[in-house]
């Protein structure tokens, strides 16, 4: 058995059925397994919208279009 700690990634499903994987700085965003589980159960979709690059922004703080989020879930890698 490895002792390998896993690593997701966030997708995002938005309000029109769009699948988007977080990014940051156009990277994927990669968290480990216990941080991607608090992660998901705590986010807040009244406070965060997606670009479709996979940018993460605050509500009505994006300089371009946005996508609304219906729900998070994490990816394995």
């Amino acid at each position: 058995m490895s002792d390998e700690k896993k690593s997701y990634q966030i997708q995002v499903t938005t309000t029109d059925g769009q699948r988007v994987l977080w990014k940051k700085q156009g990277k994927p965003a990669l968290l480990p397994e216990e941080l991607a589980d608090t992660w998901v159960s705590k986010f807040r979709t009244d406070i965060w919208e997606i670009t479709a690059e996979g940018e993460m922004v605050g509500v009505g703080r994006a300089t371009g279009p946005t996508l609304k989020i219906a729900k998070v879930e994490k990816v394995p890698v």
